[in-house]
């Protein structure tokens, strides 16, 4: 896509993220390109953004977020999310957001997320602002075969 239109779609979003900043996009001819699996879902989240496609009055903290988990994704895959919830550490919340926040169970597995404000959650999505993949935050509370 052209820097120009990378700049008008990613406007809003690269005030407070800076995944959306030109300087962190790989621009070639004119052009910012989407060339790894991350960078196309970046290149996803922006274009939902933009056209209001579940997520365009979302929050970006939403637009970070590693999984939408609804009842019908949570059912396919096993997720016993009462189970996981009770699990959690320093749980903090909901602020007026209805963002829940607290240690993320990846992040401390390996040892880290002391300050127990990595993983973040509503009633419909999860994610951990260091990026670990969603699977992992919730490891052993969904059955592995329906991954």
């Amino acid at each position: 896509m052209s820097v120009w239109d990378f700049l008008e779609l990613s406007e809003e979003l690269a005030k407070s993220d800076k995944r959306y900043l030109l300087s962190n996009q790989d621009v070639e001819g004119g052009r910012v390109k989407f060339r790894t699996q991350e960078r196309l879902r970046l290149l996803q989240d922006l274009l939902n953004h933009h056209n209001g496609n579940g997520a365009g009055n979302l929050s970006v903290a939403r637009i970070e977020a590693r999984e939408i988990v609804t009842e019908e994704f949570s059912a396919k895959i096993g997720f016993d999310r009462k189970a996981w919830e009770a699990s959690l550490v320093g749980i903090k919340g909901p602020n007026q957001k209805g963002i829940y926040q607290g240690q993320c169970p990846s992040c401390a597995a390996r040892g880290g997320d002391t300050g127990h404000d990595h993983l973040a959650y509503t009633s419909d999505a999860i994610w951990c602002h260091a990026k670990c993949s969603f699977f992992d935050i919730i490891a052993g509370y969904y059955k592995e075969a329906n991954r």
